[in-house]
């Protein structure tokens, strides 16, 4: 069974959290729709969607830094 979860970074890109795991990308990806301002004040700058732990897609939680990547 796949598991995606969100690595939360800080600005140097250390991670500082993970999210709970989710059993599809939709989950992950509507539960990042709604958590990312929080995320944001909290101190994180950009997450990192882990699919089984390798890395999927990435992107900035500031929207003046709209870099993203998916792989």
């Amino acid at each position: 069974m796949t598991s995606w979860r969100w690595s939360i970074r800080s600005a140097s890109g250390d991670e500082t959290s993970r999210s709970d795991a989710f059993v599809s990308r939709d989950e992950a990806e509507t539960w990042i729709a709604a958590e990312w301002e929080r995320l944001l004040a909290d101190g994180g700058a950009s997450v990192a969607l882990l699919d089984d732990g390798e890395l999927a897609y990435e992107m900035g939680l500031d929207s003046a830094d709209a870099g993203s990547e998916e792989r």
